[in-house]
């Protein structure tokens, strides 16, 4: 992290804030191209068993908390 910000001083004191933008805008369309690339498997989803199921759940937890 402090090698790159001393790199982007040096950049903009080199060749101007115009181009050391240009460049930081560069690397963030690269950085965005790469991550385009990733691919990930997505888990199916899991059955819900229902709204009312889930309410009754998380207010039985809630309600197990002494300190709440």
């Amino acid at each position: 992290m402090i090698v790159g910000a001393s790199l982007g001083g040096v950049l903009v004191a080199a060749v101007g804030p115009g181009w050391g933008l240009a460049v930081d805008a560069l690397s963030f369309a690269l950085a965005a191209a790469s991550f385009a690339l990733v691919r990930v498997q997505v888990a199916p989803p899991e059955p819900s068993v229902g709204l009312v199921h889930e309410l009754r759940v998380g207010w039985r937890e809630f309600t197990s908390r002494s300190w709440v």
